[in-house]
């Protein structure tokens, strides 16, 4: 609460230094000095005698007595009217002054009153919503946690220090069999079977100490059954303190664990019978799981090898993990694997590992059992059959042929160590004869697929005919390169190329003629280009080549290298000599003919449709290009000079 202050006491002095002293009326009584008032009288009288001296000397004598007395009287009231001016009029004067500052101090000490009151009702107001808020929450937090204990499915019981019941929820009532009146006039020691009341009591006082507590006990029923309880009790100390219990029926679960306690007893009995019989079977589940291992390791080492041998993108690559795994998967044993050439004829060995490799790396499709019957052939031991011609020690061996969509690839052979070219365990040569299949398997399959994807993209870069690069793959590469250079700073050199009269030559020696032509153009495109270099056919007759940090003179000496030698080329065709073929050749460079790919190309093909119409047979450089040739001789010769 807030203390206000309040005006000035009325009894204090106002502002004049003059004392205000309540009176009945509520009007206060001027206090005038004696010396003061004796002062006042004295002058009075001396003014009085004075006028009636003066009165006697200027006025003649009254002629009457009367008249006499009424001048004595004048003077009298002369000489009283100060008197009562001072003793009578001028304090009621100031009294009427006193009591207009009284009454406005006393109008606004009630307009600060009311202020105060105001204010004061407003704070009170607001706190008495604030505490019936607050109350009317609790009540509803009080009112839930009343419905929780009682719905809920464990008994909730609430007992005074001295262990009588004051509460308890319907789950209680419940587990004890008691009705809730009843309850309310018993105590703990009436339901509990386990403790008599001294001894509930003394366990009441351990708990006030420790706070809490957790137990199992018996309660007696009202049937004079014995139920199982765990009771879990907080003491409060609150209402002269109180024990909050919480109890669960453990009845059931005490029947199921003297159950499980028989139950366990029945199979450790069991178990101790079962554990003579399962000792005998222990050893051959360890060494079935010794063989489960091995043979999760070879699924292992031939899933790996899948999955290297997929991520290949060459044959070589391919061999590389074949004679890698093959290590792997025979550590102890030798190994490799055969390809067939393209001709048919020759196996060649393409991976091998192992310590002894095989002396034969180079033999024929008929030297290998294998092969000819196109299936596995094993040899365990030195007169287990007939030996394989490229076999030439002694001892097991196996040989496992590859073969994709009907097509021999070629072989896997494996020698088996550690046998002095004796017979080794069937069941030895078993699993290597599985695990050599699955690598096998494997490695057809993705030499098939990478076959497969050569052959693929070879016909989606490649000109069937002329064994060149298709003009696709010559746009992306020139574009790749143009970014090289610009990284690098370098020129590139661009050669365009059209045969001379190539539709009269086709019309005079046919279409096969102009085929032949165009495939030995491309040989010589291959024979005078360097290795960095890009040829294409560009379409029809017209060819293009790409020179890699290449300059307009290398560029233009290239030309006139393949334009010699086209004109030097002589056909012989259906035992006829065809007639002589020229070749135009217009020459570009980047980036001095343009920024991009499709600039250069336009420059180096408006540079051959120049040599076209200056008489063929020539090499013309585009505009730019020949400025930039002048001026690089210029500067060679000045640099000689």
């Amino acid at each position: 609460m807030e203390t206000h202050k309040t005006s000035k006491p009325l009894s204090d002095l106002d502002g004049k230094g003059r004392t205000s002293d309540p009176l009945g009326n509520g009007m206060t009584r001027h206090q005038e000095s004696p010396l003061r008032m004796v002062v006042i009288i004295a002058f009075a009288i001396f003014i009085a005698e004075l006028l009636s001296m003066l009165a006697i000397l200027v006025l003649p004598p009254f002629p009457d007595k009367w008249i006499e007395i009424i001048f004595d009287a004048l003077f009298l009231v002369a000489l009283i009217s100060p008197v009562l001016y001072y003793l009578v009029l001028k304090p009621l004067i100031l009294h009427l002054n006193e009591r207009k500052r009284f009454e406005a101090c006393l109008l606004k000490a009630a307009d600060d009153l009311e202020r105060i009151v105001a204010e004061r009702t407003m704070e009170l107001t607001d706190a008495n919503s604030r505490l019936l808020s607050e109350v009317a929450r609790e009540k509803a937090l009080q009112e839930e946690h009343k419905i929780i204990l009682r719905t809920t499915m464990d008994g909730f019981c609430i007992v005074d220090r001295e262990g009588r019941f004051t509460d308890m929820n319907d789950a209680y009532c419940r587990i004890i069999g008691y009705a809730r009146e009843e309850l309310l006039n018993m105590g703990v020691w009436n339901i509990e079977a386990a403790e008599d009341r001294s001894s509930v009591q003394a366990h009441m006082k351990k708990i006030v100490e420790a706070g809490s507590d957790r137990f199992e006990t018996k309660h007696r029923r009202k049937d004079g059954t014995i139920v199982d309880v765990e009771i879990s009790v907080n003491y409060m100390n609150v209402d002269n303190g109180c024990f909050f219990n919480f109890i669960r029926d453990i009845t059931e679960r005490k029947r199921m664990d003297a159950e499980l306690i028989a139950t366990k007893d029945e199979l450790e009995s069991k178990v101790a019978e079962r554990t003579l019989a399962l000792s005998d079977a222990n050893t051959e589940l360890i060494f079935r799981a010794t063989k489960l291992e091995c043979l999760n390791y070879e699924i292992t080492m031939i899933r790996e090898a899948g999955d290297a041998l997929r991520t290949c993108i060459s044959a070589e690559e391919a061999y590389t993990v074949i004679a890698q795994y093959g290590g792997k998967c025979f550590p102890d044993d030798s190994g490799a694997m055969f390809i067939m050439n393209p001709s048919r004829n020759i196996l060649d060995a393409m991976s091998v590992w192992g310590p002894d490799s095989p002396e034969e790396r180079v033999f024929a499709p008929e030297d290998c059992w294998a092969i000819r019957r196109g299936k596995r052939y094993s040899v365990n031991g030195p007169s287990a059959g007939v030996r394989c011609a490229h076999v030439k020690k002694d001892g097991p061996y196996l040989c496992v042929p590859m073969m994709a969509q009907g097509d021999m690839i070629g072989v896997l052979h494996l020698s088996l160590a550690d046998s002095n070219g004796a017979h080794i365990p069937d069941e030895t040569m078993q699993d290597r004869e599985r695990l050599l299949t699955g690598l096998s398997e494997h490695a057809e399959l993705e030499l098939a697929n990478i076959r497969l994807r050569q052959t693929l993209r070879n016909l989606s870069i490649r000109d069937p005919l002329t064994s060149l690069f298709n003009r696709r793959y010559m746009e992306e590469s020139f574009e790749r390169e143009i970014h090289r250079a610009k990284r690098k700073n370098v020129p590139i050199g661009v050669l365009m190329l059209d045969l001379d009269h190539f539709k009269d030559y086709n019309d005079t020696f046919g279409h096969e003629a102009g085929d032949m032509l165009l495939r030995e153009l491309g040989g010589i495109l291959q024979q005078n280009i360097r290795a960095s270099d890009i040829a294409c056919r560009y379409g029809g007759e017209e060819f293009t080549v790409i020179l890699p940090d290449g300059a307009i003179e290398a560029a233009c000496r290239m030309g006139e290298q393949i334009r010699l030698a086209v004109r030097r080329l002589q056909l012989l065709y259906g035992g006829k000599l065809l007639g002589a073929v020229t070749v135009s050749v217009g020459a570009a460079i980047y980036p001095d003919n343009g920024l991009n790919a499709r600039d250069v190309i336009n420059a180096a093909d408006e540079a051959l449709y120049k040599a076209k119409a200056q008489g063929r047979d020539r090499l013309v450089m585009a505009e730019n290009a020949q400025a930039m040739a002048r001026q690089d001789s210029g500067e060679q010769s000045d640099q000689g000079a």
